[in-house]
């Protein structure tokens, strides 16, 4: 019962690891023999997770971001802004303490570093890392 107020779909062999915070629920898919991590925050309206997808620990993925442009109302009550659905696809590893942005697409097998802030498109089989994340190789 609570899988599917999480989850619009869950693949066999799926593994959520303990202590894992579920923003908002109801418009995340994931796929087979994929992992998400201890203590990771998913505040997110739609998250789609591709198969044999590896998420570390204390991994954010945040599908939206405050708005603050205008100064006569405070920033709690001037709404969020949405670039779209985060996707992660196939065979991807993310590894701890990453942050995942709005709208962000991660290829199919590619790595993201440890602590590294997602704010873009990562191409298939990229390695990236840092602060925001860049393409440091690819994988071959």
């Amino acid at each position: 019962m609570c899988c599917r107020a999480i989850f619009k779909k869950t693949g066999k062999g799926v593994v959520i690891k303990r202590g894992v915070v579920f923003g908002n629920g109801g418009g995340i898919s994931i796929d087979d023999e994929s992992q998400i991590g201890y203590f990771d925050t998913l505040y997110v309206n739609e998250l789609i997770i591709g198969k044999y997808v590896l998420i570390g620990p204390h991994v954010s993925i945040i599908d939206a971001n405050h708005r603050f442009d205008r100064l006569d109302i405070p920033i709690k009550y001037q709404g969020y802004r949405y670039k779209g659905p985060v996707v992660i696809e196939d065979d991807v590893f993310i590894g701890a303490n990453v942050t995942i942005l709005s709208g962000v697409r991660i290829g199919t097998g590619a790595v993201v570093g440890a602590g590294a802030v997602v704010n873009k498109d990562v191409p298939p089989y990229a390695v990236v890392a840092g602060v925001p994340a860049k393409v440091i190789r690819y994988r071959r």
